[in-house]
């Protein structure tokens, strides 16, 4: 996104720093005539990725936003490595997270069902706690790997639509 510092109802760097709060990490650069080091300062402490001072060149805007462009492109790239990263790792771990507490789950409920009237109710509540134990790991277990096909699901929304927009701004 271009900013100018100065808006006609407001700063630009106040409205970098709402966009910056609510997680919207779009590349920022300031455009502005103010060119003291202070405020350059200002300008990148509020969230901004570059600052081009006025008057600048067609050359210089065009290469702030490429220089954007790609710090975008490794950024998502090595967003998209870890998250493949973490896939793989959990896709090897995930049968024995899921069989473990599973197997506790219908080891104990077998056991209920078969035995019940033969068990003191001291051995009952044993089981029980290790049914629950198994669910709460078998809860834990999926609630994860949700939560990782939903970064996924994000990352990949969220790449495909930076790449649409960047593309486009390109060609105008």
């Amino acid at each position: 996104m271009l900013v100018d510092w100065q808006l006609p109802d407001g700063s630009g760097l106040d409205w970098i720093r709402q966009v910056r709060r609510r997680g919207d990490n779009t590349p920022a650069l300031v455009l502005t005539a103010k060119d003291r080091l202070q405020d350059r300062i200002q300008g990148l402490d509020s969230g901004a990725d570059d600052y081009l001072t006025k008057p600048f060149t067609d050359d210089e805007l065009i290469e702030a936003v490429t220089v954007q462009l790609h710090k975008t492109a490794r950024q998502t790239d090595q967003t998209k490595r870890n998250l493949d990263t973490l896939r793989k790792s959990i896709m090897t771990a995930m049968p024995h997270e899921l069989r473990t507490p599973l197997t506790s789950i219908l080891t104990g409920s077998e056991l209920l069902i078969a035995q019940s009237h033969r068990i003191n109710p001291e051995k009952s509540q044993q089981i029980l706690k290790g049914i629950h134990r198994g669910a709460k790991r078998l809860e834990t277990t999926i609630t994860r790997y949700l939560e990782l096909i939903d970064l996924r699901i994000n990352a990949t929304a969220k790449t495909a639509t930076s790449f649409l927009f960047n593309q486009e701004w390109l060609t105008q």
